[in-house]
């Protein structure tokens, strides 16, 4: 028996994930008096569960920086305020130098990065960003999945995999209802995201360099 890890950071799709694989998988367990924690762990934990049991089989989302970054800043910067949600107020909180504006960039690595099991929203303080360990790191996660590509298939592959690492008798994934993938769950993020310029959207690449080098890493 083996366990596996969904390594979610937040704002990449995980929603989507946690519904048609994560909770799948424990509602089945369950029902046969299986405990789902013995052979599935989820949550915005970063790596430290990685380092507790280095052996799991690990699954991980990417999703393209921009949009990541513009679904961050919307959700946890702005209460959904719609008068916070321009992209004046966004580049002006991303383009100082304080602590929280350090934090938000570059936020899928620094996610990757953290081993404390205390990363979530935004960290306390930035996390360094190790290159070195951030690709070793990567190099561990054994289904790294870009966001733009997930589906019903990918969904079920993910499941199975999840299921053989257990050493438990999958489902029928064709039997299976399946939750559709929204491209925005926020209509805020979605307007905030399409009023860009394409010389913004530079900018926006260039202030989260080393997340937009680990997107295009993941094929």
């Amino acid at each position: 028996m083996g366990k596996s890890y969904f390594l979610h950071c937040p704002k990449t799709g995980g929603r989507y994930v946690t519904e048609n694989v994560v909770n799948v998988f424990r509602t089945d367990l369950a029902s046969r008096n299986i405990m789902p924690s013995q052979h599935l762990a989820f949550g915005h934990n970063a790596w430290k569960p990685v380092v507790d049991n280095p052996d799991m089989f690990i699954f991980s989302l990417f999703r393209e920086p921009i949009k990541r970054i513009v679904s961050h800043y919307v959700y946890f910067y702005t209460d959904h305020r719609a008068e916070l949600c321009t992209k004046e107020k966004m580049f002006a909180a991303l383009e100082t130098d304080v602590l929280d504006s350090k934090r938000i960039v570059n936020y899928q690595s620094q996610f990757i990065l953290d081993d404390s099991g205390e990363f979530y929203g935004t960290p306390s303080t930035p996390i360094a960003l190790d290159k070195d360990l951030l690709f070793q790191r990567l190099s561990r996660i054994d289904m790294p999945i870009r966001t733009e590509n997930l589906s019903k298939e990918v969904c079920n592959n993910i499941l199975l995999k999840i299921y053989d690492v257990a050493g438990v008798t999958p489902v029928d994934t064709s039997l299976l209802p399946h939750i559709q993938k929204p491209e925005y769950t926020s209509e805020l993020s979605k307007n905030l995201y399409e009023s860009l310029t394409a010389k913004e959207k530079e900018r926006l690449l260039e202030l989260n360099y080393m997340d937009a080098e680990v997107y295009e890493s993941i094929k």
